[in-house]
């Protein structure tokens, strides 16, 4: 591989790939990506939410029988309701009934993938990047991190959202996925072929020798407007790939705090997590799914003051197409083209099962399995010592994984033990703090951006409420979502 710093594909070379594959191939698919959202015309006056359940995104409980009121894109004004006293409202706000609904900051993912797929091997197909932004906020996620892409086509994306061109969510990201030469991931994208593998080395992935060559591309992400680094430390599968040195791992952190930029890392292991608790990682990319945590390691984890974002979700979906059903969610459903979804009938992934066979996918599919109860336990236990659990969703960057998922990471992190409110705060006003000290969104209170998810029901009670979306509203206007068909 040639010194990543040196060359650098453009950002269409993948499209031009696979339009050529198409041709000489039937394996490359193009399905037809319908329009998901539009912001309705914004209203000539505020927006009134009466009587509404409020969840601020400041603590982990809701305020019972609230009024927010919503003027040029911001929250104007949040009290409590007093019906002995209440005057109609002025002939120019629209009024919203909010009883038997709450109102929640719009959500945040801490790990989506916006330039990537999540097609199995046996259904090629191409990034569509404008689309997963669409079916983010179709969900009701306004803000994400990307954790590892095509950083030319996110400013792209990025570009159009801001000038109001395309509807998709706030946008933070790291860029190209630093790692060794044929290490994690470009060890697993090998099973799509050489055509994923040359196509994706290089824009989306960067294989790195010297710590010279790290220090240039985290120098060359932050010119680029990275605010994050994402490093790959895992060794998936269990034989062991190669992983970047501690030296240029160490020298990654320092760059980039350099910078002002954070550092998340790749991890599987226990041993994955205290390295980077030791060379000064922020964030934990996934949770401890292959080894078991002691209460002493949990602790160091803790003391170290590193975070983590466990994407449960991603496992369980990778747990369904091992299985040989695959599940997913009704939101995922609803924003994925059929024949993406149908790649993962079962008499599909029985009649590709031998593709697996034999492959880092498969073992790596073995060291899952062995530890799939620990993942909760190990979960509960790194939240007891103390370390600050996100939510991500890990959506379009692992296969079956799609925007929409976040709901079901959500599910699976109060099913092992969390309280939903503390889930929340984590999917709200926690992390935009994590992304931005000074945000303006992320929370609801008086002078802040009304990005905001409107649900029926109450998801401090029954979490799985967050997906039943009555309203989602960027910057105040309310998002028109286009249901299936």
């Amino acid at each position: 591989m040639q010194n990543p710093a040196s060359t650098q594909r453009p950002s269409l070379a993948l499209l031009f790939i696979t339009l050529v594959a198409a041709l000489l191939s039937a394996c490359v698919h193009f399905p037809t990506h319908p329009q998901l959202v539009a912001l309705a015309s914004a209203p000539s006056g505020a927006i009134l939410i009466h009587d509404v359940r409020l969840f601020r995104g400041t603590s982990t409980s809701a305020q019972e029988h609230m009024d927010v009121l919503i003027s040029a894109g911001r929250i104007s004004d949040v009290h409590a309701i007093d019906e002995g006293a209440r005057t109609p409202p002025p002939p120019d706000v629209q009024l919203i009934d909010g009883r038997g609904l709450t109102l929640l900051p719009g959500l945040i993912d801490l790990h989506a993938h916006l330039t990537m797929v999540a097609t199995p091997p046996w259904y090629l197909t191409t990034p569509q990047p404008a689309h997963n932004a669409e079916a983010h906020i179709y969900s009701g996620v306004t803000t994400l991190l990307d954790a590892g892409g095509d950083p030319d086509a996110i400013l792209a994306l990025q570009k159009k959202i801001v000038g109001h061109a395309q509807v998709g969510p706030r946008i933070y990201f790291a860029g190209q996925l630093l790692t060794a030469p044929g290490g994690y991931p470009l060890n697993m994208i090998a099973l799509y072929g050489k055509l994923a593998t040359w196509s994706l080395e290089g824009s989306h992935v960067r294989g790195l020798t010297t710590v010279a060559q790290v220090e240039a591309e985290v120098d060359r992400l932050h010119e680029l407007g990275a605010s994050f680094i994402k490093l790959a430390i895992a060794t998936v599968p269990p034989s062991g790939s190669p992983r970047l040195t501690d030296e240029q791992i160490a020298a990654a952190v320092k760059r980039a705090h350099g910078h002002g930029q954070r550092v998340l890392a790749h991890i599987d292991s226990i041993a994955d997590a205290l390295l980077c608790a030791r060379l000064g990682v922020d964030l934990l990319a996934h949770g401890i799914e292959a080894s078991a945590v002691t209460d002493a390691e949990a602790n160091e984890l803790a003391a170290s003051g590193i975070r983590m974002e466990p994407t449960l979700v991603n496992w369980e979906r990778f747990d369904e197409i091992v299985s040989g059903h695959y599940v997913g969610s009704q939101l995922e459903r609803e924003t994925q083209p059929v024949g993406i979804i149908d790649s993962f009938n079962d008499a599909e992934l029985a009649a590709h099962r031998n593709l697996l066979a034999g492959s880092a996918f498969e073992s790596w599919a073995v060291e899952l399995k062995t530890y799939q109860a620990q993942r909760a336990i190990n979960l509960m236990k790194l939240r007891a010592a103390g370390v600050p659990i996100y939510v991500g969703s890990d959506s379009q960057g692992s296969i079956a994984t799609f925007p929409g998922s976040l709901h079901d990471e959500l599910k699976l992190q109060v099913e092992a033990g969390i309280p939903a409110g503390e889930v929340l705060l984590a999917a709200t006003g926690r992390a935009a703090a994590f992304l931005d000290p000074h945000a303006e969104f992320g929370t609801i209170e008086t002078g802040k951006l009304a990005d905001l998810l409107l649900v029926r029901g109450n998801p401090l009670e029954q979490i799985s409420s967050t997906r039943d979306i009555a309203q989602v509203y960027i910057r105040g206007v309310a998002v028109e979502r286009t249901p299936p068909k």
